[in-house]
């Protein structure tokens, strides 16, 4: 996102998004100066864009996905299909998966995973990826 600048005096812009408040000195109007913006939106949405790029490369594919998710719920049912309660899924949710840079809003982009979230904590028999595993 790039900072949206106003003009203070004479050739003195400054951006007015919140958190940023860059200043630029130059003769061109507001409207054609640009810079990365600092607020701290701007930076989050950097931030998504830079994890989007990252997933995108390291998601396992469909396919790969399928066989996990089928081999996975075998072990569910052989097990007796037990399911974590709600506040256990939150918690975990909350306090592991969105801290981690290999969730990116909705799967785990682990390259062994790939995982709808909500889907595998609710399983009681499946666990992180990670070794040694989160949770």
């Amino acid at each position: 996102m790039d900072c949206t600048y106003v003009t203070v005096s004479g050739d003195t812009k400054k951006c007015i998004n919140k958190g940023c408040g860059r200043i630029m000195h130059n003769q061109f109007p507001p409207e054609k100066c640009h810079s990365l913006c600092r607020s701290p939106k701007a930076q989050a949405e950097r931030e998504v864009a830079r994890r989007q790029k990252v997933i995108a490369a390291d998601m396992p594919s469909i396919a790969r996905r399928i066989v996990n998710y089928g081999l996975h719920k075998t072990i569910q049912y052989a097990h007796g299909n037990p399911k974590r309660s709600e506040k256990e899924v939150l918690n975990i949710l909350t306090h592991y998966c969105q801290l981690c840079q290999l969730f990116d809003g909705e799967h785990c982009t682990h390259k062994k995973c790939g995982c709808d979230m909500q889907l595998a904590i609710a399983d009681a028999t499946k666990h992180c990826p990670l070794d040694p595993p989160k949770w």
